[in-house]
């Protein structure tokens, strides 16, 4: 696989970045992660929604530098479901972010987790 680093982001905290130009359709790593409950308070939690009904199925909390790659409306990676596998969307330079778009549902969930986390903490 690709060498990747993390590196501060202009997206957002720490990103990820290519170490190395990667090609159209290469698996660039995989999203390794364990499962957690939905009320871990953690940034790199994976939602994995049921595809036909959009029912979430589980929470996968990141456990190596893939959990760094920020969200873009027009990302470089897409994301295999089934094994978590990223895989290059077009060219990627060395040195350049790693994104994925994490999913329309996203703006949604981040405000219900950031309501969540506020009532929590009271």
């Amino acid at each position: 696989m690709p060498k990747v680093f993390v590196a501060e982001s202009t997206v957002h905290g720490q990103g990820l970045f290519a170490g190395e130009h990667i090609r159209c359709g290469t698996v660039v790593g995989i999203y390794e992660s364990r499962k957690v409950r939905k009320t871990t308070e953690h940034p790199h939690i994976l939602i994995i929604y049921d595809e036909n009904t959009g029912e979430v199925l589980e929470h996968r909390m990141g456990t190596n530098d893939f959990r760094f790659v920020n969200h873009s409306a027009f990302p470089n990676m897409g994301m295999c479901d089934e094994t978590l596998e990223f895989f290059a969307l077009r060219e990627i330079s060395q040195g350049e972010e790693l994104t994925w778009h994490y999913g329309d549902e996203y703006e949604a969930d981040l405000q219900a987790s950031e309501e969540f986390l506020e009532a929590v903490r009271g």
